[in-house]
């Protein structure tokens, strides 16, 4: 399977919650971003993957939404 892009990346998260918040979080560390943007995506998939082919064609909205989610969760945990 061809890569593709993460449906999040920094300055998704930093539209959604800010630039402050989330360079507190990654403690300007932006592998750290990458990381929780990667594994987010990666988790979508998972899911996913069940039931439609993958990359999904178009991005909706709420995909992009619950990786947001995640990968703001993930640099809290880090």
């Amino acid at each position: 399977p061809e890569a593709v892009a993460d449906y999040i990346d920094q300055a998704g998260l930093q539209q959604r919650f800010g630039a402050t918040e989330i360079a507190d979080l990654a403690e300007s560390d932006a592998q750290a971003v990458a990381r929780a943007c990667s594994d987010a995506t990666t988790m979508i998939d998972g899911y996913l993957a069940a039931r439609y082919t993958l990359p999904l064609k178009s991005t909706p909205a709420m995909v992009v939404a619950w990786a947001a989610d995640i990968a703001r969760y993930r640099l809290w945990d880090e």
